[in-house]
C-alpha cells in the first residue's frame, strides 16, 4: 500500500509538473496525493460518508487525471522527441525553399546573366557575335549598358542573400523544436524590411507568410501548427483528444493511471485509524444506521430494562415495546452482544434476559460516554438518521 502510494503520489507531481508551472506542478500533486490517502485511509471525514466520498471521486479524478501525462510520456518520450524534432526540420526547410532559396535562385540568376552578357561582348570584339564587325560597336555599347543595369540589380540581391543566409542556413543538431521555432521566428522578421526593390516582380515574402508573425493574426497559428503537435501544446485536453484518436500508448497510460489508483482507493478503505477515546479492551464492532444519535440510542437501552419475576429467581428482562423507534437496530446489537459475551442472552419465549446487570450497564454507560465525547469533538448535532459504530466487548467476560 506505502509502495503504490508513493508510486502514485511521484506520477501525480510529476504529470501535474507538465501542465502547470513545475514547482506549482510538484506541490499541487503532493498536496493531492497526501489527501487521497487521508480520506481513504479514514483519517478526516470519516463522521461524513457522503462528504468523504465526494471528496475521494475528485480527488481520485485529479490524481489518474495528472498520472495520465507521466505514464505517456514514459511510453512515448523516445518517439515523441525524435517525431517533435522532424517536424520541426521539416517546417524549417519548407521555409527555407519557400523565402530563402527564391532570393538565393534570383542572385544567381542575375549572376548568370552577367556572365553571358560577358561572354557576348567577348565574341562581338572579336568579330564572332551577331553583327561580325571586330572591335567597339553600337551592338558593343547595348550589351554594355545591359550589363551595367544587371550589376545593378544584382549588388543589390547578392548582399541581401549574404545577410539572410546565415539565419536561414544554420545547424539543426540538438536543437529543441522551439528553439528552431525561435530562429526562423527571426529570421522571417528580416525578410520584409530587406526586400529587394531592384526586383518589383519578384515576391520576397509569400502572401500565407504575411502578417504570419503577428499573434494576433490567424496565420501566426497556423505557422506554429507547422512546428508543433497542437495537441502536445494544449496539454489540458491532450488526454481526451488523444484517446479518442484511438492512440495505443494514450489507452495504456489511462489504464495504468486508473489501475494504480484504483488499487489505492481499495485497499485504502481497509485502513481503520482507531477513533479518540476507544476503549482498548475492545477490539470488535458494529456500525448502525440509527435515528437520533448514539448516546440517545444507549440510553433508550437502559430505560428498557425492566424487573419481572422469574420462576425461581429475579431476572432482568429488556422490554421490547420501549425500543420499537430502532427495533431492528437494537436486536442487532443485543444480537452481538450476546454472541461476544454471557450477560445477555434470548430465552424460550424470544426475551432477552440479562444475567449480569452491572457489566451489562457498564458497558451501556462507558460506550455513552466515548460516544458523548466523539459528537462534542466533532460538533455533531442530532439527526434523523446517523451512523454509529459500538465497540463491543472483547472475549474475556470476567472483567468489562
Amino acid at each position: 500500500m506505502t509502495i503504490l502510494n508513493i508510486g502514485s503520489g511521484f506520477t501525480t507531481m510529476r504529470g501535474a509538473a507538465q501542465i502547470l508551472p513545475r514547482l506549482v506542478g510538484w506541490s499541487s500533486g503532493a498536496a493531492i496525493q497526501a489527501l487521497l490517502f487521508l480520506l481513504t485511509s479514514g483519517s478526516t471525514l470519516k463522521h461524513d460518508p457522503f462528504s468523504k466520498w465526494m471528496a475521494v471521486g475528485a480527488f481520485s479524478i485529479l490524481s489518474v487525471y495528472t498520472s495520465f501525462f507521466a505514464y505517456y510520456d514514459f511510453l512515448v518520450v523516445e518517439t515523441r522527441e525524435k517525431d517533435g524534432f522532424n517536424r520541426a526540420i521539416s517546417a524549417h526547410q519548407n521555409l527555407v525553399r519557400e523565402i530563402f532559396t527564391p532570393i538565393e535562385e534570383k542572385a544567381q540568376q542575375l549572376e548568370n546573366e552577367i556572365k553571358s552578357k560577358d561572354a557576348e561582348i567577348e565574341r562581338e570584339l572579336k568579330g564572332e557575335g551577331l553583327t561580325g564587325i571586330v572591335g567597339d560597336g553600337p551592338r558593343v555599347e547595348q550589351l554594355r549598358r545591359e550589363k551595367d543595369k544587371l550589376l545593378i540589380r544584382f549588388d543589390q540581391v547578392k548582399p541581401v542573400a549574404n545577410e539572410l543566409r546565415p539565419l536561414f542556413d544554420y545547424d539543426l543538431e540538438g536543437k529543441e523544436p522551439q528553439e528552431i521555432f525561435n530562429a526562423d521566428r527571426k529570421a522571417l522578421a528580416q525578410v520584409k524590411p530587406k526586400c529587394l526593390p531592384t526586383e518589383p516582380e519578384f515576391v520576397c515574402l509569400p502572401e500565407k507568410y504575411n502578417g504570419s508573425l503577428d499573434p494576433l493574426n490567424p496565420k501566426s497559428e497556423k505557422l506554429q501548427e507547422k512546428y508543433f503537435d497542437e495537441e502536445d501544446r494544449i496539454r489540458f485536453i491532450a488526454p481526451f483528444r488523444k484517446i479518442k484518436n484511438g492512440e495505443e500508448a494514450a489507452i495504456a497510460a489511462a489504464f495504468f493511471a486508473l489501475l494504480v489508483d484504483g488499487v489505492i482507493i481499495f485497499l485504502g478503505t481497509k485502513i481503520e485509524i482507531p477513533p479518540p477515546g476507544k476503549p482498548e479492551k475492545f477490539d470488535k464492532t458494529i456500525t448502525l444506521r440509527i435515528k437520533g444519535t448514539g448516546t440517545e440510542f444507549l440510553d433508550k437501552l437502559l430505560e428498557a430494562i425492566d424487573n419481572m419475576s422469574g420462576q425461581s429467581y429475579q431476572e432482568l428482562f429488556i422490554n421490547q415495546e420501549l425500543l420499537k423507534e430502532n427495533q431492528t437496530q437494537y436486536q442487532k446489537l443485543l444480537q452481538s452482544l450476546s454472541n461476544e459475551t454471557t450477560w445477555i442472552e434470548k430465552n424460550e419465549e424470544k426475551q432477552w434476559v440479562i444475567y449480569d446487570e452491572k457489566k451489562f450497564t457498564d458497558w451501556v454507560i462507558k460506550e455513552g460516554e466515548r460516544l458523548i465525547k466523539n459528537e462534542a469533538q466533532n460538533n455533531s448535532n442530532t439527526k434523523s438518521s446517523n451512523i454509529v459504530t459500538f465497540y463491543l466487548p472483547d472475549d474475556d467476560t470476567k472483567e468489562l
